[in-house]
């Protein structure tokens, strides 16, 4: 199963940048602190993190460039090398299915995005937990 925190629609959170020292890891595979898995289109795998690709950073390999999917690994699509195949910043079909609670298109592949995902703590927008606590 992919460590990554998901959309509510099943989406993972990702993000193309290097894996950075303020990162954790999860299952062997990059993370930034608020959970986005860090992935790498064009590296090629040095380390196998149950049977996913990972870069010597810790970035999963993934392919978004609509690969053919060549064949599954626990269920997901991976293309001729070995890479997860991935749909970036696609609409999801509600029509698609879950594996492993990730969501997944029939041609497509795994559906990410790349976008910041939003805060755990619902009170980080602003708001001043003051209620006249003050001095």
């Amino acid at each position: 199963m992919l460590p990554a925190r998901r959309t509510e629609d099943g989406a993972l959170y990702v993000s193309t940048i290097a894996p950075q020292p303020t990162d954790i890891f999860k299952h062997g595979i990059a993370m930034t602190p608020d959970g986005v898995m860090r992935v790498d289109e064009f590296g090629v795998p040095s380390n196998f993190v149950g049977g996913f690709g990972v870069t010597d950073a810790g970035a999963l390999c993934v392919n978004l460039s609509n690969a053919a999917i060549a064949g599954f690994h626990q269920g997901l699509p991976m293309d001729s090398v070995g890479n997860l195949v991935c749909q970036l910043n696609q609409p999801v079909s509600p029509g698609d299915q879950y594996i492993a609670g990730v969501r997944v298109g029939p041609l497509g592949g795994v559906y990410v995005v790349d976008t910041a995902p939003p805060s755990d703590n619902p009170w980080s927008d602003g708001y001043s937990s003051g209620f006249g606590n003050g001095p």
